[in-house]
């Protein structure tokens, strides 16, 4: 997307101030996608710390939340390794 695209260029060239406005115009945007609205989210909170910006915006919380990290371990079914199994299906 656009507005992920150019505040990239914005940031190459240590230029905050427009990509800040640029970042929060297309959070306006209602057609924007969740992933895409995240980004733009923590766009905005790592561009605007102080004295850039004092107050942090209402969905501040929700932008920084992360997921906890779930492990899947995996181990053999049978005592031998490299051995495949090609049956597949009911009838096998």
């Amino acid at each position: 997307m656009w507005f992920l695209c150019i505040p990239c260029a914005f940031k190459c060239a240590h230029i905050r101030t427009p990509n800040i406005q640029l970042a929060e115009t297309a959070l306006a945007d209602e057609q924007l996608l969740l992933g895409d609205r995240l980004a733009l989210q923590r766009r905005v909170l790592r561009l605007g710390k102080p004295p850039r910006r004092w107050k942090r915006p209402a969905w501040a919380p929700e932008a920084l939340w992360e997921p906890r990290e779930v492990v899947i371990e995996g181990r053999p079914l049978n005592k031998t390794t490299g051995v495949f199994v090609y049956t597949m299906g009911a009838g096998c």
